[in-house]
């Protein structure tokens, strides 16, 4: 349907919504169409006279008369399908239009109908099977709402615990969301930090490969040296150890006959006592018998 700049009649959805109702004539959408027209020129000098005198006797006839309005429900049941979904309001050649939550209970041929008009939109929108998916997250709560709405006309009591169930549910959702979306920024925070660490240690392991390259060269240059040294260090260790060795059989030598002459020297010296003492006993033996003569 044709309807003014910028006005559209809402989309279609899978929640049941009762026959538009005409609330009122909508002289703000006229105001705001006449407006557009003088800004775009196509309105004469006549054209905006005529609009004045039409606004004056607008004014007086809602100085008279009320504007007809569709009476709002006394009934209680009406107000919680309004909880399921907010009236739809939508503008059509100057006319205010509004659509409620349907209160018509649903039979078993709606119930097959909405799973045939869910399976259709979910494969026309090309909505995931699995995994998150906004399109078949939105469809199935309008489904959701739909079967609440069933409910609702048979038990408004039921139909308000569901609804706030599904109120919680959403909230419950939202909050998942807003968690998932703050641990993925601390992902991608923690995988930038990642990042500039490992290019740090990047960098890190080059200089130490230069300076290990460094010391395998300095390593390479020293160790003809080193052999070299070692060469000479075993050749003179093998000579000093046969000097040291001849040494000390030189002296192991001369030990043994130092102790050969000093074993004589005493066995001379106490041979040479020994007969000193058998030649002065005679005399001794002499001595004692003049003294016991009178």
């Amino acid at each position: 349907m044709a309807g003014d700049p910028g006005l559209r009649e809402p989309e279609a959805t899978l929640i049941h919504f009762g026959n538009p109702q005409l609330v009122t004539a909508d002289k703000g959408l006229d105001k705001i169409a006449k407006k557009f027209k003088e800004l775009k020129g196509f309105l004469t000098s006549d054209d905006k006279g005529g609009i004045k005198q039409r606004r004056k006797n607008e004014a007086r006839q809602k100085e008279s008369k009320p504007c007809s309005t569709v009476t709002s429900s006394n009934n209680s049941d009406q107000d919680i399908l309004n909880l399921i979904a907010p009236p739809r309001d939508w503008f059509q050649n100057r006319k205010h239009w509004r659509q409620m939550v349907s209160s018509v209970p649903a039979t078993r041929m709606d119930v097959l109908d909405l799973k045939k008009k869910m399976e259709t939109l979910l494969k026309n929108k090309m909505a995931h099977k699995t995994g998150l998916c906004e399109i078949r997250r939105a469809i199935y709560s309008q489904v959701f709402d739909e079967l609440i709405r069933h409910v609702t006309v048979n038990c408004a009591e039921r139909g308000l615990m569901l609804i706030h169930v599904r109120d919680d549910l959403r909230h419950l959702v939202t909050h998942i969301e807003r968690i998932y979306t703050s641990a993925v920024a601390y992902g991608i925070r923690k995988t930038l930090q990642a990042l500039s660490e490992h290019d740090a240690l990047i960098k890190r392991i080059e200089s130490l490969k230069q300076e290990v390259e460094q010391e395998q060269k300095i390593y390479n240059e020293m160790l003809p040296h080193y052999k070299r040294f070692a060469e000479q260090y075993l050749k003179t260790s093998e000579e000093t150890d046969k000097e040291y060795s001849e040494e000390y059989d030189k002296l192991v030598k001369k030990k043994n006959q130092l102790k050969l002459l000093v074993e004589q020297s005493v066995g001379f010296k106490k041979g040479q006592a020994k007969a000193q003492k058998e030649a002065n006993k005679p005399k001794l033996m002499d001595k004692l018998a003049n003294l016991s003569q009178p």
